[in-house]
């Protein structure tokens, strides 16, 4: 290459250089503009998140106490169970007794009847003989 061409080429990159230069502070303002809005999209963001992270504090100390609530109805409920096993247990021998009475007191409505019918018999003969009530 000879020289006049080769200072030729060298001032056509210094020129194309220059330009880039010239441009460089709009494309940098370009890009501080994006990292700008990139940057309050992320503070935006970090702050959903911070809600949402308190939610779900809040809503993991709920389901806590619903957890311990269950298992305190659990509990109370086998203590339940149990008291239910004891009652079934202490009346189970009842069923025998009640039979039984059942068959005793059974005679007896039935000897109710007959003294009630021998009594109105009585009251009808006083009532003829002349003793009833006045």
């Amino acid at each position: 290459m000879r020289r006049p061409q080769m200072l030729a080429a060298v001032l056509d990159d210094l020129h194309a250089i220059a330009d880039v230069a010239r441009g460089a502070p709009k494309r940098a303002e370009r890009l501080e503009k994006r990292l700008a809005a990139v940057q309050r999209e992320l503070e935006s963001i970090d702050k959903r998140l911070r809600r949402m992270g308190k939610t779900l504090e809040r809503d993991v100390d709920a389901t806590k106490d619903v957890k311990k609530a269950v298992r305190s109805l659990g509990a109370g409920v086998d203590r339940m169970g149990t008291g239910v096993d004891v009652v079934a247990a202490n009346t189970q021998p009842l069923e025998p007794k009640l039979g039984m009475l059942h068959q005793s007191v059974h005679p007896l409505a039935g000897g109710l009847d007959d003294l009630r019918g021998q009594i109105e018999r009585l009251a009808n003969q006083l009532e003829r003989d002349g003793g009833g009530p006045t």
